[in-house]
């Protein structure tokens, strides 16, 4: 039976039995000519045809799913037609299963498929305006109760669909005297979903050409792996090569599969730690973060100091950080992410079991090595304020590890986290090797005072305990020794002044090692927002960071810089930096950004050193554009050297309903693929994204397991395009590429009078419809006046008027009429007479 969408006007009963229907007094009508009014379409109360409809689908006042397929049915022996509830609708409720049990088959329905929901505490109404269908069930019928938390029956794994996320990055140095150079870098993620599996490979290539003619590539492939959600364990499976994510080990690159509870599948909690990465850029440069080779994130700064947004908190142990200055000078650093610590609820137990073989050596560690190993861990939630944890691997070789610690919830003196890690390893040529590690996580938030303060004594380990990463590079150079960590630890601290309009912040990072230097950083910032006489919104900030590199050598950096507002969303800043080498840059800069989509700086300094003193000048530019981020900057120091950067990150999604460019979608986080059905333009999310001529688009949906509400820019639609429905509601897994088909009309608009070859008006409520794609183009109201869009050109001779159920005239618009757009129709007052057509033997 045709799928058919329900007419406006139309309402629905859900009672087998048979009502009196409501008749509609016409009289009450202004109309000169009451018998030429048609009202069967509202005459009968509660009745709607029998067929299949696509409606929306609520619980109170939740949206559950969208553009549901319904079926209506009749009931036999009586003149009604019900809702048929099946039990896949009422799985997506989330009902006890004692509800669920005690439902019973419609009477009068011959497949006792539909299920009667009705009753005394519950409803199920019908909303023509929305075509909505809203089901009213009280909380006790339901099994999950919090307002955040949408249970898994309601979530939805997408569609079929390809997928490449790509950051590209273009770096051109002109010195003064040498050789001109130009890097490039591209790193990102190609994926494939079919169902609840999605595929994924994180790819990056890189590539260095002298100016000499000679040039350096590089690819590689950090991760290929295939995952899964499996809501029933509330867990995530993954298989193939891929980095182990521990809380209480070390991370290392391996290829084998991992199962490990997802807590992004229960109801909200307390959110977890990700590392902030904060420091002070020289000019306009490229900040990489990267873990063992594997380029985590990438972007280009302005000169200041700079603070990168939250990692994956699914990140774990040290973090390499480089910052490459537009002169092609490189410093790096580490940052350590340690967790602070980490509770679960009492009774709650989460879980990580990996198995597999370790990837080490060879071209980018992609070589297994031995020994196969099962790693284990858990927290267990043993009390209200107290869980436990503990973790194993063990290996077929000669490494084997163990791990137990305790968390505590102290109440007002904050959380506490303590464990302990043993060792034991055979190295290359018989040498035995056992040790213990220390870790003591504390972290705490003053609410009164408005302070933050995470102290992670990540590690403490004797000189013979060794990591599984340790314990394989050692192999790998036959027992040498390697750089091996002593102590790591981590000391965050914010605080907020609010009546003073100021705010600080401490980071303080120490990595030391037994048979290295250690590896420090320190970063303090105060700022602060105030007013001088007429000038309103200044803010001032001072920053000092200090970096001591594990290969030797160290450096001090003050930044200091004041801001002043220039009109509507401008501002003109001075800037100041000095560092322990001589260096005292002054910088005057012009930043734009009323534009949301666009901003803009530019910025002429001085730089004075040891060696001499010169001028520079800067500029960059970042564009936000549906199909992708575009950034571009440039550096000027006259006889010395220029430079170019250019940038652009974006993704391409494609599935059976079509493909589109999109800006840049957040790890394995979902997107959402709106389409429109060949109607171009249309904004969602406020420009995020946009239609393509194909009328797709793709913007993100949020974060998994989560609702999302994605919107149609209705204020910023094309004046011909007009939406029935504006908002999308969806809850989406891991991964997943969600669809959503949205009814937009495109076309031109007419208000006028239509008449009859008579001199008559087709009745009140005749509907007027293309016969090119069946939909309605409008309603006939009082003396034939009809407001009638989306028309094409097409649709001048192809509109059908109908009444009493079937088709009574086909009319013709004539050539002389300008079909109008946008508006400006609501001015038009257009009589149209339009010819009479009679097929043969058709009653009028």
């Amino acid at each position: 039976m045709k799928i058919t969408r329900l007419a406006i006007l139309i309402t629905l009963t859900f009672s087998v039995l048979k009502s009196q229907a409501t008749e509609f007094n016409a009289s009450l009508l202004d109309s000169g000519n009451l018998s030429n009014v048609d009202l069967t379409a509202f005459s009968r109360e509660g009745y709607v045809a029998p067929g299949n409809y696509i409606l929306d689908i609520w619980l109170n006042d939740q949206p559950v799913r969208e553009q549901y397929p319904v079926r209506v049915v009749p009931v036999a022996g009586l003149d009604a037609a019900v809702i048929c509830v099946t039990t896949d609708m009422v799985a997506m409720l989330g009902l006890k299963d004692k509800i669920i049990h005690g439902l019973k088959p419609v009477t009068g329905i011959p497949d006792g498929q539909c299920l009667e929901l009705r009753s005394a505490d519950s409803q199920v109404r019908y909303s023509a305006e929305n075509q909505r269908l809203t089901f009213i069930i009280p909380q006790a019928w339901m099994r999950y109760q919090d307002p955040d938390w949408v249970p898994p029956s309601r979530w939805s794994d997408g569609v079929t669909a390809g997928l490449l996320d790509y950051s590209l990055m273009v770096n051109r140095y002109m010195p003064q005297q040498g050789e001109t150079s130009t890097s490039y870098s591209l790193y990102g993620t190609a994926g494939f979903n079919l169902g609840a599996w999605r595929l994924r490979s994180d790819y990056q290539y890189s590539r260095f050409d002298s100016g000499q003619g000679a040039s350096q590539s590089d690819f590689y492939l950090p991760q290929t792996y295939l995952f899964r959600a499996l809501p029933a364990l509330r867990s995530k499976l993954t298989l193939g090569q891929t980095y182990l994510s521990s809380a209480i080990f070390d991370s290392f690159r391996f290829a084998g599969l991992t199962l490990a509870s997802d807590e992004r599948m229960l109801p909200p909690s307390l959110q977890g730690y990700a590392p902030k990465i904060s420091g002070i850029a020289n000019s306009n440069a490229q900040v990489t973060v990267s873990q063992n080779g594997r380029i985590l994130y990438q972007t280009r700064v302005s000169p200041g100091p700079f603070e990168l947004p939250d990692l994956s908190q699914n990140i774990s142990g040290n973090l390499d950080v480089s910052v490459r200055e537009s002169d092609g000078s490189v410093r790096t650093w580490q940052v350590n992410t340690a967790s602070v610590p980490f509770m679960a609820r009492q009774g709650q137990v989460r879980y990580k079991v990996a198995a597999g073989r370790p990837l080490y050596g060879g071209t980018h560690n992609n070589s297994t090595v031995s020994p196969d190993f099962l790693l284990g861990e858990a927290t267990w939630g043993a009390f209200n304020n107290t869980s436990l944890y503990g973790g194993l691997i063990a290996s077929t070789g000669d490494y084997q590890s163990a791990a137990l610690g305790i968390g505590q919830n102290m109440g007002l003196l904050g959380a506490l986290s303590a464990d302990v890690t043993r060792s034991d390893a055979r190295l290359p040529h018989g040498q035995k090797q056992s040790g213990y590690s220390y870790r003591i996580n504390y972290a705490k938030t003053f609410d009164k005072t408005g302070s933050t303060l995470a102290f992670v004594g990540y590690r403490f380990s004797d000189r013979h305990f060794l990591s599984m990463p340790e314990y394989l590079q050692r192999r790998t150079t036959d027992g040498g020794d390697a750089w091996h960590e002593k102590q790591s630890y981590t000391v965050t601290y914010s605080q907020s002044v609010p009546v003073l309009n100021m705010s600080a912040a401490l980071s303080v990072s120490r990595l030391n090692y037994w048979n290295a230097q250690s590896n420090n950083n320190y970063m303090l910032s105060l700022n602060k927002v105030f007013s001088l006489g007429d000038l309103q919104g200044l803010s001032a900030s001072v920053s000092f960071a200090r970096n001591q590199y594990t290969g030797g050598g160290s450096q001090n950096q003050v930044y200091a810089t004041i801001s002043i507002p220039w009109g509507d969303s401008r501002q003109v800043s001075y800037s100041v930096q000095k560092d322990n080498r001589g260096g005292l840059q002054q910088t005057v800069n012009y930043s734009d950004f009323h534009n949301p989509d666009t901003t803009w700086n530019i910025s002429a300094g001085h730089n004075r050193y040891d060696t001499g003193s010169n001028s520079s000048f800067s500029g960059s530019v970042q564009s936000r554009l549906p199909w992708g981020q575009a950034a571009a900057d440039a550096t000027l120091q006259p006889g010395q050297y220029r430079s170019l950067g250019l940038s652009w990150y974006g993704s391409v999604t494609a599935t059976a309903h079509g493909a589109a460019f999109s800006q840049s979608m957040a790890g394995n986080e979902p997107r959402m693929m709106i389409d429109t059905g060949d109607v171009a333009g249309v904004p969602v999310n406020g420009n995020s994204g946009v239609t393509n001529r194909f009328g797709v688009g793709v913007v993100s949906a949020g974060s998994s397991y989560r609702r999302s509400d994605i919107s149609v820019d209705v204020a910023a639609l094309p004046e011909d395009v007009d939406v029935s429905s504006s908002v999308i509601s969806q809850v989406l897994t891991e991964g997943a590429v969600g669809y959503r088909k949205i009814d937009a009309n495109q076309g031109e608009q007419v208000l006028g009078h239509i008449r009859l070859a008579d001199g008559a008006s087709p009745p009140f409520g005749a509907l007027v419809v293309s016969g090119k794609t069946g939909r309605t183009a409008g309603m006939v109201g009082d003396g034939g006046l009809a407001y009638l869009t989306g028309l094409s050109g097409e649709d001048r001779r192809t509109l059908n008027v109908s009444w009493d159920g079937r088709v009574q005239c086909r009319l013709t618009l004539p050539e002389t009429v300008t079909l109008s757009r946008g508006a400006a129709v609501t001015a038009l007052q257009i009589k149209i007479s339009l010819s009479q057509s009679r097929s043969k033997g058709e009653n009028r």
